[in-house]
């Protein structure tokens, strides 16, 4: 209890110091070269994206799914990637409390070209890594198109200790990857969850004893990841510019 009492005060500072800086419900911010995207959630409107890969509709956009997630940052991507200015790129992820991991992988692959996930069987110790085709494009297609996509923008990635599940694994892969992490260690979790039926019908989600997902060397990442800076309050994650130099000074090593 206490443990949860601690990281939901911590969520609700940085919500709050968010909302004072830049206001209710604002995904996208610029400040000078540095854009910031705020990505709450690896949560996405399925029912919008299976009828643009069934063929039934168009590709989702931010103006008929405002409150879609992946919409949100893929909008804000291409905003950050049309403007000359824009050198670097804020993913915040400090109040984020997981969701799907395709989102995850998808990331992984757009930043990184690296569309891997890595598990450990926990009961005969058995490692997997797992290879994803990724739709880098979103033209609805899985073609060697994708393979052309480039994102050309220092990325960095703000995490907290409320930053759980999902949006631990997605900072335990890109410092694999080499990328930018600001902020606390992120709150932990491996992201393995079952889903059962109970006798009565009824569904129920826990998590797994089979399996957790595991970093590129083989590391368990259920207790967190460590920033490459550090921050010490919430005012800290939200100075773009401040973050910004961060970044930069981790990709001029």
């Amino acid at each position: 209890k206490d443990r949860r009492d601690a990281v939901r005060e911590i969520r609700n500072q940085l919500s709050t110091k968010r909302e004072e800086k830049f206001g209710k419900d604002v995904h996208y911010v610029k400040v000078g070269n540095t854009a910031y995207c705020q990505f709450n959630s690896f949560m996405c409107d399925d029912s919008g994206w299976r009828k643009f890969y069934k063929g039934e509709g168009p590709k989702p956009t931010i103006e008929e799914y405002p409150n879609d997630w992946l919409v949100i940052i893929i909008d804000a991507l291409d905003k950050a990637e049309k403007d000359p200015e824009v050198k670097n790129f804020i993913v915040d992820i400090s109040t984020n409390g997981g969701g799907s991991s395709d989102v995850v992988v998808f990331l992984s692959s757009l930043f990184c070209n690296r569309p891997d996930m890595y598990y450990e069987n926990t009961l005969t110790g058995q490692k997997m890594k797992v290879t994803y085709e990724v739709d880098r494009n979103l033209d609805g297609k899985f073609d060697e198109k994708d393979k052309e996509v480039n994102i050309n923008l220092n990325v960095g990635v703000i995490i907290s200790n409320y930053s759980f599940s999902c949006a631990n694994m997605l900072p335990a892969m890109m410092k694999d990857y080499g990328i930018a992490l600001i902020g606390q260690q992120s709150g932990g979790g491996s992201c393995c969850v079952l889903f059962n039926p109970s006798a009565e019908g009824f569904g129920y989600r826990y998590s797994t004893h089979r399996a957790r997902l595991i970093n590129e060397k083989g590391e368990n990442i259920d207790e967190g990841i460590k920033p490459d800076y550090q921050l010490e309050n919430p005012d800290e994650f939200f100075d773009i510019a401040k973050v910004g130099k961060l970044i930069e000074q981790f990709y001029a090593k």
